[in-house]
């Protein structure tokens, strides 16, 4: 994914992928698309020299796709507002970009 290299080395972010190939039924297009969106955003709440891991398990039948980073996370009050399907207020990235964080 070459649209994340420039946004990784502004912030001087460390990119991690522990993937294993797997062969899965997936629409391709909408698979890219969700990542793509969950990268920048854990690129965007990721603080400068951060760390972003990509890693797949292979669970029965299932692929786990995991993305984790070391960015700012969700407080208390927010996760609870998730789960109850509230709308969340935009809150600044790490450098001031827009957004939820939820991807």
């Amino acid at each position: 994914h070459e649209f994340k290299k420039p946004l990784l080395k502004a912030k001087s972010i460390t990119f991690i992928k522990n993937t294993t190939p797997a062969a899965a039924v997936a629409d391709k297009s909408q698979l890219e698309f969700i990542l793509r969106n969950l990268i920048r955003n854990a690129i965007k709440f990721t603080p400068n020299n951060g760390v972003i891991t990509i890693s797949t398990t292979r669970e029965e039948e299932k692929i786990k796709i995991i993305i984790k980073d070391s960015g700012t996370g969700f407080s208390a009050s927010d996760l609870e507002k998730i789960k109850r399907n509230e709308f969340l207020i935009s809150k600044p990235g790490t450098n001031q970009e827009h957004g939820t964080g939820l991807g």
